[in-house]
């Protein structure tokens, strides 16, 4: 999960825009560790029927535990409520 503030690439300019953009490539590794964050959903938490799929670029949001913070932050995700879906 990456903060909104940071621009996926080819946000601002679809010519710029790499073949996967929700992975932020174009975004320096200090800026992806600063505004990221590694979210598991348990399996037995997820309801497929109830939530649908999650899909690249999804605006969620998420609640919660931290599990480990280094290196990266991770977050047993409890719960998630999906915002806005650009895909649609």
């Amino acid at each position: 999960m990456m903060d909104l503030s940071i621009p996926y690439c080819g946000q601002s300019d679809p010519e710029g825009a790499c073949p996967q953009p929700w992975d932020y490539c174009c975004e320096k590794a200090e800026v992806k560790a600063s505004a990221g964050v590694v979210a598991k959903i348990a399996a037995a938490k997820w309801k497929r029927e109830r939530y649908g799929p999650l899909q690249p670029l999804m605006e969620v949001v998420v609640t919660g535990t931290v599990k480990e913070t280094s290196p990266d932050w991770i977050l047993e995700v409890q719960t998630v409520y999906v915002a806005s879906d650009p895909n649609k």
